[in-house]
């Protein structure tokens, strides 16, 4: 017998294909090239090349957010942005422009620019080479479609669901809580090696972050217990909440969790 790890029970999880699974974009934003490092600390310790990648593949992260906020809005944008980065000797960034722009949707590049021109990147501490320098980086933006199984429609009727509760952000969210039901169900595998099917569970998700109202939809495992312990589980997390929404950012959720023991 073999318990489910978490990791693998994900894998399980966005490669269902059961009704309920919707096929969505995924966003990935790469720190690709440091083209040029120029100005007075050039020669600075504290702005070595491995340093600026290091921090830029951080920072990359920031401007993901935004670049799958864009695909979910049903985009379909994809290419690099070069930028240039004046930095003062306290790290943060003092003007930022675009000096390439293989997007093909200033929109979208004009809110990527507007993040990164808030960066804090690297102070300069290194006393023999004062001042700041000038950065310029490249970024490679792209996608790739996955399965996920989630449906997700709004309460009141014809009411646009907010970007924060769009199918890959709730997905995004409960990514991080399956290890709770992976537990669970490890436990039930104790009495039942061969236990392994589907459970799908419809929620309210409200927004400010509460699950209320879970209930089963459809069972295909067999286990009483644990159905009513993952409805449990779920009606006691709490996920993102949207700060600028009230009721109207209320939605019912759909997820379908995927059990199979010969992993």
């Amino acid at each position: 017998m073999k318990l489910i790890s978490p990791t693998l029970i994900f894998l399980l999880l966005t490669c269902v294909a059961a009704a309920g699974a919707a096929e969505v974009l995924e966003g990935e934003v790469e720190a690709v090239e440091l083209t040029a490092v120029e100005g007075p600390a050039v020669a600075s310790s504290s702005l070595k090349s491995n340093r600026i990648n290091a921090k830029m593949r951080q920072l990359a992260e920031r401007l993901e957010l935004i670049y799958q906020r864009h695909l979910d809005a049903g985009n379909q944008t994809r290419g690099c942005l070069r930028m240039q980065f004046e930095l003062g000797d306290d790290g943060y960034v003092t003007e930022c422009r675009i000096v390439e722009n293989r997007l093909d949707d200033d929109d979208l590049a004009g809110r990527l620019l507007d993040n990164a021109a808030t960066w804090y990147i690297l102070p300069n501490r290194d006393a023999d080479h004062p001042g700041g320098v000038s950065i310029t980086y490249t970024f490679e933006f792209s996608y790739f479609k996955v399965t996920v199984p989630v449906a997700v429609e709004p309460l009141e009727a014809g009411t646009p669901l907010p970007p924060g509760r769009r199918i890959w952000w709730i997905h995004n969210d409960i990514e991080g809580l399956l290890p709770q039901i992976n537990e669970i169900y490890n436990v039930y595998l104790l009495a039942a090696p061969g236990l392994e099917g589907e459970i799908k569970l419809a929620f309210t998700l409200h927004h400010d972050g509460r699950v209320t109202d879970a209930a089963l939809v459809e069972d295909t495992i067999g286990a009483t217990g644990l159905v009513d312990d993952i409805i449990a589980k779920v009606s006691g997390w709490r996920l993102s909440s949207l700060d600028d929404y009230g009721p109207e950012g209320d939605v019912r959720v759909i997820y379908t969790f995927s059990f199979n023991s010969a992993y």
